[in-house]
């Protein structure tokens, strides 16, 4: 909420594009009044709005939609406006590789229920298996691991969401640097060949944006991942052996290694 003209509203450092802005305000004077709506010192908009409570959505220009830019938004006018009321419209842009999966961590509440063609899911540790599960939406600052075909995807940012978060973390505006000396171990989502398993990370940096898990301690090797519908996790190669064994990509396996496969219509994780 923006108070007072002259009032300012930084927007996360994030690749998060602004498509709309509504405010909600008047003006003290009877007659009507120009707001002028800025990003940074330059005017983006400007509109009559009428005098007392009056609502004026603004269209932001593509210009200003370059991802990982400051938006600031400023609210002039040429009388006492008071705005009692404003609503950030945008999205988060997402690319999904071949490999077909990513992670994410956002700033903003988000809402994946519209998006074709992209699930979404939150994750939580189950002994040595990172269990998935499912969700439309997903509060702000939460991690999330995204499954589609390769492209690019615009997700739309909601005011809020009560969806639990699961324990991916992340940083949303700077990359995490691995620690020897933290007591931590950080996981990252790796492709293995067949499937997606939490590999620890040993050196370097975690890209901003990208959701890790972060386990006290030294932890496992790595940790298999089990989505909602998944059954079998136990199960060995010799258990399904009779059955025809497909991987994610529906192509038959005669020597199935440990990952993830579809057998008699279900995901199984062999181990």
């Amino acid at each position: 909420m923006l108070g007072k003209t002259g009032a300012t509203l930084t927007f996360p450092a994030f690749p998060f594009n602004v498509s709309k802005i509504k405010i909600t305000g008047g003006s003290n004077a009877s007659e009507s009044v120009k707001q002028n709506i800025y990003v940074g010192e330059e005017a983006v908009s400007t509109e009559t709005t009428g005098a007392k409570a009056v609502t004026n959505e603004y269209e932001i220009a593509p210009k200003y939609q370059a991802a990982g830019n400051v938006y600031v938004l400023k609210v002039g006018s040429n009388h006492n406006t008071q705005i009692t009321k404003i609503q950030i419209f945008g999205y988060v842009p997402v690319e999904i590789t071949a490999a077909g999966y990513a992670t994410l961590f956002t700033p903003v509440a988000l809402d994946f229920s519209e998006v074709a063609g992209l699930t979404a899911y939150t994750a939580a540790k189950d002994g040595d298996v990172v269990r998935l599960t499912q969700v439309s939406n997903v509060p702000a600052n939460t991690g999330v691991v995204l499954e589609g075909a390769a492209g690019t995807y615009s997700i739309p940012a909601i005011a809020s969401s009560t969806t639990a978060t699961g324990e991916l973390t992340g940083n949303a505006t700077d990359a995490t640097a691995w620690d020897a000396e933290s007591g931590y171990t950080y996981y990252v989502l790796a492709s293995t060949g067949s499937g997606v398993e939490f590999r620890p990370v040993s050196e370097g940096e975690i890209a901003a944006g990208k959701a890790f898990l972060k386990v006290n301690g030294s932890g496992v090797h790595s940790y298999s991942v089990a989505f909602g519908d998944e059954t079998g996790i136990s199960e060995t190669v010799s258990d399904v052996k009779s059955s025809a064994i497909y991987d994610l990509s529906g192509r038959r396996v005669v020597k199935p290694t440990r990952g993830l496969y579809i057998v008699n219509g279900k995901k199984i994780m062999v181990k």
